[in-house]
């Protein structure tokens, strides 16, 4: 319930920051401090112990054996939060941009581990306890919430690059798409070759590693004759 709510708080924040100034109103203010807040007191409690009272102060919920803490956000989940909550904050001050999309790229990190283990099923990452309670549907949200926050800050530098049009903003769009897909795909690909018996997994490494050497190779050769066309 807190995570949806938290959730629910940055969606309040990145709609009021939506002009082109990204200033935050009141109420994005509020919802920034309140996402912040939320991470920061359910981090507090896996740290020290604690037991605040917060987990079920809107509704109650049973206990079972995957979710020892009914109610409250994963401890990835919480951590998520405050970076997004802090960068959202950062972000209105202009000299601190950058670290706000610092703390937003280790935010995105995060969410990108937790969809990485659930695409390729390796159950074993959601035996600890940093990643145990987050789920499939929490991982997305955080992951587009955190391109949001990221896009929203101002003149920050992966909308500046994505939109520019020249050769710089050419490469980085295809850069980007290449980045998100290639990397997982082969990875999805070596991990089923190897549970499925076709190899062991020291000769799927050295099929992982060739096989990204030669699309990297191709991708190269293929920015490099559209940079010439462009020139």
């Amino acid at each position: 319930v807190n995570t949806a709510i938290a959730i629910g708080a940055l969606g309040v924040a990145l709609f009021s920051a939506g002009d082109e100034n990204a200033r935050l109103t009141w109420p994005g203010k509020f919802g920034a401090v309140l996402a912040l807040l939320i991470g920061s007191l359910s981090l507090l409690q896996y740290l020290f112990g604690w037991d605040l009272g917060i987990d079920d102060l809107l509704f109650r919920q049973s206990g079972d054996p995957d979710t020892p803490y009914p109610g409250r956000p994963s401890m990835i989940s919480a951590v998520i939060l405050c970076l997004m909550g802090s960068a959202l904050l950062l972000a209105q001050l202009r000299e601190r941009c950058l670290l706000a999309e610092g703390l937003v790229a280790v935010a995105l990190t995060g969410t990108l581990v937790a969809l990485t283990g659930y695409i390729m099923d390796i159950n074993s990452l959601y035996r600890f306890n940093f990643f145990r309670t987050m789920t499939l549907p929490e991982s997305l949200i955080f992951f587009m919430a955190g391109a949001a926050v990221w896009w929203s800050i101002p003149e920050n530098h992966l909308s500046r690059l994505v939109l520019a049009q020249s050769a710089a903003g050419f490469m980085t769009r295809r850069l980007l798409a290449f980045a998100l897909i290639v990397p997982t795909g082969l990875g999805y690909l070596w991990l089923m070759g190897a549970r499925q018996g076709y190899y062991n997994y020291e000769f799927g490494w050295v099929l992982l590693v060739v096989t990204s050497i030669v699309f990297l190779i191709g991708l190269m050769i293929l920015l490099g004759q559209s940079l010439l066309k462009l020139e």
